[in-house]
């Protein structure tokens, strides 16, 4: 068993979960934001240009306020309620979960 299929694994709560995986297929939106925190970047002018890329893939002139939201929610997901989430499953650690409810 991978530790993705182990229902107690950190992998299994990130992937497995319904924001992520539905009915079998991932949201790539939501690897893609993964990946993008996840990474090395260059620079921080490289970085812009490639979250430029999720936040706008047509690469239109701009993009509304709404677009830009749903991102930031996306962001907030894998920084904050991803953490917290597993933590409060897990009932281990209470600092952690005072800490992530109070920026949450």
């Amino acid at each position: 068993m991978s530790d993705i299929d182990h229902q107690g694994s950190f992998a299994h709560h990130c992937f497995r979960n319904g924001k992520v995986m539905d009915h079998g297929n991932y949201n790539v939106e939501y690897l893609l934001l993964l990946g993008f925190l996840t990474c090395f970047h260059l620079s921080e002018e490289k970085a812009a240009d490639n979250l430029w890329g999720i936040v706008n893939p047509t690469l239109e002139d701009s993009v509304s306020k709404d677009r830009l939201r749903e991102i930031l929610e996306k962001m907030f997901f894998w920084c904050i309620e991803v953490p917290l989430t597993y933590e409060q499953t897990r009932g281990t650690d209470s600092q952690m979960i005072e800490y992530y409810t109070a920026i949450n």
